[in-house]
């Protein structure tokens, strides 16, 4: 996966996915690179299957192209933030899109300018992922199994020293 951009951090990355060629898209990633944001192009399956390691999606349909199986795995992947982008007229097909579509039909020039401020919005409002290793209580299968034995047994306790004094 190879990222240009301000910063080499995966959490940072955008993800474009498209269809082979598309020069749309092409143009977008572009216009997304020189507003200083990290974009990984996928055009092909391989680099698609990453986008979960990716901090936002954009998948640009066409008629003819989005079906292909770049997109298809960005879709399949359910990214926290899908955004649709259309690069030419057509019907909105049922994903897990995370807001309407932007269309780059009529002005490109906006619609570059709509994406670059959701994904700028969208980073700016999400939350930021956990450092591993930073816990304080790592929760292990030591303590769980401690923890659930010890309120069992006080839970339970009453209840059977109840049936024992009952017996005798």
């Amino acid at each position: 996966m190879q990222a240009q951009g301000s910063s080499s951090d995966r959490s940072s990355v955008i993800m474009v996915a498209a269809g082979p060629r598309d020069e749309r898209a092409q143009a977008l990633v572009q216009a997304l690179r020189q507003a200083g944001l990290s974009v990984v192009f996928a055009e092909t399956v391989h680099i698609a299957a990453r986008a979960s390691e990716t901090a936002a999606c954009v998948a640009v349909l066409r008629h003819d192209t989005w079906k292909t199986q770049a997109v298809a795995m960005l879709m399949r992947a359910r990214p926290d933030c899908l955004l649709p982008v259309l690069a030419e007229p057509m019907d909105l097909p049922r994903g897990p899109w995370s807001g309407p579509a932007i269309s780059l039909v009529d002005d490109a020039g906006a619609g570059e300018q709509q994406v670059i401020q959701a994904l700028r919005d969208y980073l700016q409002a999400r939350p930021q992922p956990a450092v591993p290793g930073r816990r304080a209580n790592p929760v292990t299968i030591d303590r769980l199994l401690a923890s659930k034995n010890f309120r069992r047994r006080w839970r339970t306790g009453p209840i059977i020293t109840a049936i024992l004094l009952l017996l005798i």
